[in-house]
Order: structure tokens, then sequence, then C-alpha cells
């Protein structure tokens, strides 16, 4: 199956089921700090840790506000447009409801750390094999 260039966020228990785990993994920090210096990124990747910075800021809004005008800054968008990467991010919690949220599971319970629109704003569901995840165009 193969995957149309962009973000797909699902939860940690889908990867390797909804979508296959791709073999180049990044953290987040990387990732960004690879789309900045628009360095070449591997056709399908694994991005983890989004949802734990958002978790860990004392201003989840202000900090997504920073991490979606990284990827969608017009260079940004350029460089990622030519390169047309798959990006996955797995997340511990992912949730649809009124809108999207993400978060993090501490023992067991989903603790919200940010909404998927904060930092992907055309994030919409997307069926992929039999599962439905997130997808946001780059």
């Amino acid at each position: 199956m193969a995957l149309r260039p962009g973000y797909y966020l699902l939860e940690k228990r889908q990867l390797g089921q909804a979508i296959p785990r791709p073999r180049k993994t990044m953290s987040i920090i990387a990732f960004l700090r690879a789309v900045q210096r628009k360095e070449p990124l591997p056709d399908e990747v694994c991005v983890l840790g989004l949802e734990r910075l958002l978790h860990l800021a004392d201003d989840h809004r202000r900090v997504a506000g920073v991490i979606r005008q990284m990827l969608y800054n017009p260079q940004a968008k350029s460089h990622l447009r030519r390169q047309s990467p798959v990006v996955i991010l797995p997340l511990e919690y992912l949730e649809l409801s009124t809108y999207w949220k993400a978060g993090i599971r501490q023992r067991g319970t989903p603790h919200e750390a940010f909404h998927v629109e904060w930092v992907f704003p055309r994030a919409d569901i997307e069926t992929v094999g039999k599962a439905d995840v997130c997808y946001s165009m780059l």
C-alpha cells in the first residue's frame, strides 16, 4: 500500500498495523532541524516525540504554533514538497471528538497535550487499509 506524501498521525499501537513502520526514525527535534536546514529527508520516516514535547511545554498552544510555523513557512513547504516524504507521527494518545486531541498516557489515563489543528491546520480523517488515521498534506 503506497502512502501519499504528508503527515500521518496515529496512536502508537496502530503503527505496524494500520501503517507499516518506516525503516528510518527521527526525533521531532531532529526532524524540525532537518526541515529548517533544508537537509535531505528519507522517503518515509517515523518521527517520535511530538506529544511529549508539547506535553512538557509551559504554553502548549504557543509551542504548537512555533512548530506549525517551522513546517508551513514558504521555505519549509517548498523543501518538503520537493522531497515529498511520508512522515508518520505515532502518538501515545489520539482521539477525534469535536476536534482531534492528542497527548500522552500516564498510568493508562489519557492527558491531552494539544489539538492537532494547532500544528496541522488541515488535518482530516484518512482511511489507510482498514484503519482511520489523521492525515495532513505537506
